[in-house]
Order: C-alpha cells, then structure tokens, then sequence
C-alpha cells in the first residue's frame, strides 16, 4: 500500500494499494484512538491495482490512519493528516 496523496489533504485524498493476489480486502479509516471512521472498502478483489477515494468533509482537522486487510490479515498500515 502507498502514502495516500496528497498528504496532507483537505477536502480528499486518494489511497492507492496494490493487490497480488485474489482476497477479501477491508480498507479502513480510524481516528488516533483508534475508533473507526469509515470503511471505504469492503469486497473480494482480483490481483491487480485499485485507488479509494477517501473524504474528509464530516471529520475534524487531525491524524488519522489507515489500514488494509487481506483475508483477515492486516498487510499496510498509514497515517495521514486533515488540515482545515
């Protein structure tokens, strides 16, 4: 998985991640306490490239980060920043 883009962002960034094999793939936003935020992914995916799109529009300014999960394993964990 790459550093979302841009880094920091306001209103939206993009989260790219790369995938090589076939899996059920969780891709998740989380606060710095660790509360869940959104869950912009949630399906099987075939091996290949994907982007989400992520926005910030209902969230404060802060840190946040964000996981992806392959068939229950955690593969890339990030964190990112909101500026308003």
């Amino acid at each position: 998985m790459q550093q979302n883009y841009p880094n920091p962002f306001n209103p939206s960034t993009i989260i790219s991640y790369k995938l090589k094999r076939q899996g059920d793939v969780i891709l998740r936003i989380h606060d710095i306490v660790g509360r869940q935020i959104s869950e912009l992914v949630n399906t099987r995916q075939n091996a290949g490239t994907y982007e989400a799109t992520f926005s910030a529009t209902n969230i404060p300014s802060g840190v946040y980060s964000y996981s992806l999960h392959v068939d229950g394993d955690l593969v890339a964990s990030r964190r990112m920043a909101v500026v308003k």
